[in-house]
C-alpha cells in the first residue's frame, strides 16, 4: 500500500507512468548502479531558474514529522565527482524526454521521480511520479 503523504496542491497535477520496461537504464556503469539503486531517478522541466537547492531540505521536514521523517534518518549518497553527477542526470534523460512531451515546457513546469527499488510499492512494474503545474496563459 501507498500511504506515503504527498499533499499535492489543488494546482498540482500528479500522475503516475506505469510500465513493465525497467526505467533505469541498464549500462550504468559499475561505479554508478549502486546509487541509482539508493537514490532512484529524478528530474525538472519546464523551469526558468533552477529547482530548490537540497540545503532547502531541514526547512521542509517540519511537514514530515509525523511520518518520523528526520535529518538523521535521511539515507542518501555523497556527492560524486562533476562526471558523476551528469551521469547520474543522463541516467533519466528517456524518462525527462517522455515527461516533456506530455507537458510541454512552455505550458508547464514539473518535477518527477521514480522511486528506487526498495520504495516501490510494486516491486517489478515501474512507475515514475509526476508532479506538474501549469503555467497559465501569461507565458
Amino acid at each position: 500500500m501507498n500511504d506515503w503523504p504527498y499533499s499535492v496542491p489543488p494546482e498540482i497535477e500528479h500522475s503516475l507512468i506505469w510500465t513493465r520496461l525497467p526505467m533505469t537504464p541498464t549500462d550504468l556503469p559499475p561505479s554508478l548502479a549502486p546509487r541509482i539503486a539508493q537514490d532512484g531517478l529524478w528530474g525538472f522541466t519546464g523551469n526558468d531558474s533552477p529547482p530548490p537547492s537540497p540545503s532547502l531540505l531541514p526547512a521542509c521536514l517540519p511537514a514530515l514529522a509525523e511520518w518520523g521523517v528526520t535529518m538523521d534518518n535521511l539515507i542518501r549518497s555523497p556527492k560524486g565527482t562533476p562526471e558523476e553527477e551528469e551521469r547520474v542526470k543522463r541516467a533519466g534523460d528517456e524518462i525527462s524526454t517522455f515527461v516533456k512531451r506530455r507537458w510541454n515546457e512552455d505550458e508547464w513546469e514539473t518535477a518527477w521521480f521514480v522511486n528506487p527499488p526498495r520504495l516501490q510499492s510494486i516491486p517489478g512494474l515501474a512507475h515514475a511520479h509526476v508532479f506538474a503545474k501549469y503555467k497559465g496563459k501569461d507565458n
